[in-house]
C-alpha cells in the first residue's frame, strides 16, 4: 500500500511534471532572451539605423549594410560635430558616435526605459565632455567612455550578431557601476 502524503504535499509524479514544465518554460526564456540573435552573421533581419538630421531613418537587412551605413556616416561627418547613430533591432537600441575617433558605444535594453550599457575607456578618468548630434537632438557624453573607433565598431557588429556585449572593450551599466555580465536583464527600469 504506498505510502500516504501529508496535506499540502506535492506527489512526486505531479512533483516531475511541474520541473519539466518550469524547465521548459525557463529553457524557452532564455531562447526568446539570449539567443534571439542569429550567430551565423544575421542574413536576414530587420533594423532601422538611424544618425542624421537630414534623413529619416534606413531599413537594413544585414549586419554588412548596417557598417556600410555607418562607415558612410563617419567618412561624412568631422569631430566637430560628431553624429550619434542608433541602430534599432528587436527593441534594443545601439548608439555608437561617428564623425571622431576614439569614440563611445552605448546598448540600451528592452523596453527602453532607462536601461543601457556604456563603453568605458580603460584609462576613463577624463571628465570632459564631448557633444554628439542625431536627428533626435543633442547628446553628451564623457570623454572617460570613449574606446578607439575599431573596437566601437566592433562591439556593434558583435552585440547584433550575438545579443552579447563584447569582452574586448570595459562597460558601466546605467547606474555607473562596472559590467559584470555579457547580457544586461530587466529590472523594470531605472524607479
Amino acid at each position: 500500500m504506498p505510502k500516504s502524503e501529508s496535506a499540502g504535499a506535492i506527489p512526486a509524479c505531479l512533483q516531475t511534471t511541474l520541473l519539466l514544465g518550469l524547465s521548459a518554460v525557463i529553457v524557452g526564456w532564455r531562447l526568446q532572451t539570449n539567443h534571439m540573435f542569429d550567430g551565423k552573421g544575421m542574413t536576414r533581419m530587420d533594423a532601422q539605423v538611424e544618425w542624421s538630421r537630414r534623413e529619416k531613418p534606413i531599413e537594413c537587412h544585414s549586419v554588412a549594410e548596417i557598417d556600410r551605413l555607418l562607415d558612410r556616416a563617419h567618412a561624412e561627418n568631422s569631430s566637430k560635430a560628431p553624429l550619434l547613430a542608433v541602430v534599432t533591432y528587436r527593441g534594443y537600441g545601439v548608439c555608437v558616435g561617428l564623425g571622431i575617433d576614439p569614440t563611445v558605444v552605448e546598448i540600451h535594453y528592452p523596453p527602453c526605459d532607462g536601461e543601457y550599457y556604456t563603453s568605458t575607456a580603460k584609462d576613463g578618468t577624463s571628465e570632459e565632455l564631448v557633444d554628439f548630434f542625431n536627428r533626435q537632438g543633442h547628446y553628451q557624453y564623457r570623454r572617460n567612455a570613449f574606446v578607439p573607433l575599431d573596437e566601437a565598431r566592433q562591439a556593434v557588429r558583435e552585440f547584433l550578431e550575438t545579443g552579447y556585449l563584447t569582452e574586448r572593450i570595459h562597460w558601466r551599466d546605467c547606474w555607473g557601476k562596472n559590467a559584470e555580465q555579457k547580457v544586461a536583464p530587466d529590472c523594470g527600469g531605472m524607479t
